[in-house]
């Protein structure tokens, strides 16, 4: 991930933020570029962390961030 993308969606709260759709596609963006760098690891000895954190990151939702506020 070389780059941080902005999101731009006219919020005003934090909660208008996480609802958003941007928020939702630029986290899928964001989790797909880590999937993909976990997936080049996948044939080592860290196999079974590696898989553990995908499906962990898979799981990630904007609801997610909503719970922790």
């Amino acid at each position: 991930m070389n780059r941080i993308l902005e999101i731009r969606d006219g919020c005003k709260t934090p909660l208008e933020l996480f609802k958003s759709n941007a928020f939702e596609q630029y986290l899928n963006l964001y989790k797909k570029q880590f999937i993909s760098e976990l997936e080049s690891r996948e044939e080592t000895d860290q196999k079974e962390e590696v898989l553990h954190k995908k499906d962990f990151v898979d799981k990630i939702s904007p609801l997610i961030f909503i719970e922790i506020l």
